[in-house]
């Protein structure tokens, strides 16, 4: 720890350690019927929820809208891992729409594939830090796309992107309100369980073994131990994503959905960035002569619990909400 770059040589000692971890992890989560109309929704999911329960919970709200869509659902996880899944989600979008074109011809030919179009709903802070990565993602892609992952063209979110649902986004993420802690806790606990050799590679008792493990924990757990800076950094890049969302995101419909009751993602902090997309499409349609664009639309509800709104007694209004929204987006 206090020998010259001894912090960085731990922070990536863990790094590559977790990458190897996450190899066959990752996995993303997705339906598509035979026939599919080439439109694809993209659930990003919050924390506490899987893939497959987005699926589960919101895969037939939106075969009521179009039952010949394609649904990817994934919840980012912790790094190293998270930019390999949303790798693969970007993969996942653009090699289904490059399957149809090489199947059935190009969009608005006789019997051609469907019109590229891609709806985003995302869910409380991961969601949301998951949309700002993907922005950038597909940003470089554009330019520089890969061309052994990708079977597809790689289309300008411009051309493609029909709006954005943000359900209890943006807010505090859970690593603001509790701090680095969790993450240097996480760390911790898998640097300890891997005290299955010595430094010389003899093979340590059960009673060495323990001490290495009560020995790491300590050290790395302890305020200002040699994960702490990291983390803490990692974290103030995440108060930046705002930023990069009105950077990278187009000029599309938005919804807004949130809560009173939600102290995770106050309601005060989602109006006051609802306030911030509309100065930013205001000033894109004067700078650049674009055409203007529905103001964002609210849903400000009273009493549900943070990216619980979908469900209960809340379960109705939000779904019309979304529908609404959704038949604006697409068809008017």
């Amino acid at each position: 720890d206090n020998a010259p770059g001894g912090r960085e040589l731990m922070v990536a000692l863990l790094s590559s350690v977790k990458q190897m971890c996450a190899a066959n992890t990752g996995d993303i989560s997705w339906s598509r019927n035979d026939k599919f109309s080439g439109r694809i929704v993209l659930l990003l999911g919050s924390a506490s929820c899987t893939g497959e329960q987005l699926l589960k919970d919101c895969g037939e709200r939106y075969r009521e809208i179009d039952q010949n869509c394609m649904l990817i659902a994934v919840s980012m996880g912790a790094e190293p891992a998270g930019s390999a899944q949303l790798g693969k989600t970007i993969a996942c979008a653009v090699n289904a729409w490059g399957e149809a074109e090489a199947r059935n011809g190009p969009p608005g030919t006789t019997g051609g594939a469907g019109r590229p179009e891609l709806l985003i709903h995302l869910f409380g802070g991961a969601g949301f830090a998951a949309w700002a990565k993907i922005l950038k993602l597909w940003q470089e892609q554009s330019h520089f796309p890969d061309e052994k992952r990708l079977l597809g063209r790689m289309l300008p979110l411009e051309r493609i992107l029909k709006g954005v649902v943000l359900d209890s986004a943006p807010g505090d993420s859970g690593n603001t309100v509790m701090g680095a802690f969790p993450m240097v806790q996480g760390d911790a606990a898998l640097l300890s369980a891997m005290n299955s050799f010595g430094a010389d590679g003899s093979q340590p008792s059960e009673a060495q073994k323990l001490q290495a493990t009560q020995r790491a924990m300590r050290d790395l757990t302890k305020k200002g131990g040699p994960l702490w800076e990291y983390y803490e950094s990692i974290i103030a890049q995440d108060q930046g994503l705002p930023l990069q969302v009105h950077q990278y995101e187009p000029t599309v419909p938005l919804l807004f959905i949130f809560s009173d009751a939600d102290k995770i993602a106050p309601a005060f902090q989602i109006e006051r960035y609802v306030f911030e997309c509309e100065l930013r499409q205001a000033q894109r349609v004067s700078e650049n002569g674009l055409s203007p664009v529905p103001v964002p639309r609210v849903l400000h509800l009273e009493t549900s619990a943070h990216v619980s709104h979908r469900a209960g007694p809340t379960e109705a209004d939000y779904w019309k909400s979304v529908h609404d929204f959704w038949r604006f987006s697409l068809f008017c």
